[in-house]
């Protein structure tokens, strides 16, 4: 007899992935590695079943082992006693090689087909599913998975991006003011690695707490950003941000090739809003000096903050502009006390799968280190 033990997280977050309140509810696939006899089949093959019950009905779907039997015994016999206990109806007809699950007016069917040798391909080929199950996938041949894979049509292409580093799809986001470095990142990583067919989607978001957001709930797989302070993330230290005063080259200021904080005490000021993490950090520091700049205006772009200072409506505190200073403005060095420079990181979610094509890119940075220095060295060798 079967005997259960409580299900471990990870397994609860298989079992739930789909849901509106998982962090993988956006995910087009799931993926399940570990130890023999660790409940990987039951578990993915339980979550199948409730998947395919919420959310299809009338539908095929496929099951795929190495052979018939395999599937029979390693998945199909631990499953239907879970399924009838939870109220599902099960029916196997043994000679068609399928299992009909019924649960109230909802009814789907699950085609088994093994996968043992190149031929095996054949015998998926032409039918239309609305998902797929592959156990043991490594033991299958590539041309059945990929036949399998086919036979999703529009999703094929998306599950390709989680097993293929050279065509895979990868998200990272990034605050604006590192947009001309993620730029200069992706021609180094093609020019350096030769693959031209992955697809970076890259997304500017504004403040550090919803770049935190995404990392933290799965929805991006990397970020280029200042520290989050979480167990669950990984860093690798790529560099450091200077914090320099920008001001029209019409300003008082602009004759000096430095400057001291305690000389913009009372002067107008073009400030981050207070969900900016910059923001915090100018504060503290305002307040620690005693200094008291008149803030005239507010906004979380830097090009909005470059074209108020252009116009000579006030000054402002931002990382160094990357590439091409902006028109009309000039970047002022702090002495003496200022902000520190920003350390800027590559983050990823420890817990969150990360694509192969993902994978490949974050290894290179990490192999690299301190690219965001070497690219900084770069422009000013320009």
């Amino acid at each position: 007899m079967m005997k259960f033990v409580p299900f471990s997280p990870k397994q609860l977050r298989v079992l739930t992935w789909w849901r509106p309140r998982s962090p993988d509810c956006r995910r087009d696939a799931i993926l399940c590695d570990g130890a023999v006899r660790s409940g990987k089949t039951l578990c993915l093959s339980l979550s199948f079943v409730m998947w395919a019950t919420q959310c299809f009905s009338g539908m095929d779907f496929a099951l795929c082992g190495k052979t018939i039997l395999s599937l029979q015994r390693n998945l199909l016999e631990p499953l239907l006693p879970v399924l009838r206990g939870m109220g599902y109806t099960c029916r196997y007809q043994a000679g068609q090689r399928r299992l009909t699950v019924s649960r109230g007016a909802v009814s789907n069917r699950f085609i088994l087909f093994g996968g043992r040798d190149a031929g095996s391909a054949s015998l998926i080929q032409g039918i239309t599913l609305a998902g797929v199950l592959l156990d043991e996938a490594a033991l299958m041949p590539r041309s059945f998975v990929e036949q399998a894979l086919d036979t999703l049509g529009e999703g094929c292409q998306r599950l390709r991006d989680y097993v293929d580093p050279n065509t895979g799809t990868l998200n990272i986001a990034v605050p604006p003011s590192l947009s001309a470095f993620i730029s200069y990142m992706t021609v180094f990583y093609i020019s350096e690695t030769g693959r031209t067919n992955v697809n970076f989607q890259i997304s500017q978001v504004s403040t550090y707490d919803e770049i935190s957001r995404q990392v933290l709930q799965g929805e991006i797989d990397l970020a280029f950003s200042t520290n989050i302070d979480s167990p669950l993330i990984n860093r690798a230290l790529v560099g450091h941000h200077e914090m320099v005063l920008l001001v029209s080259k019409n300003h008082r200021l602009a004759n000096q090739s430095s400057v001291d904080l305690k000389e913009i005490d009372g002067e107008r000021f073009i400030h981050y809003t207070t969900a900016s993490q910059i923001r915090r950090v100018l504060d503290a520091e305002f307040e620690r000096l005693d200094i008291h700049p008149k803030m005239v205006s507010e906004t979380l772009q830097d090009h909005v903050i470059y074209g108020l200072v252009a116009a000579n409506q006030g000054i402002a505190i931002v990382p160094r502009p990357l590439g091409a200073m902006p028109y009309n403005v000039k970047a002022l060095p702090i002495e003496n006390a200022g902000p520190d420079p920003r350390k800027i990181y590559l983050l990823w979610n420890r817990q969150s799968y990360l694509p192969p094509a993902a994978v490949r890119f974050r290894d290179f940075v990490v192999q690299h280190g301190r690219v965001f220095d070497e690219y900084l060295l770069s422009m000013n060798g320009q």
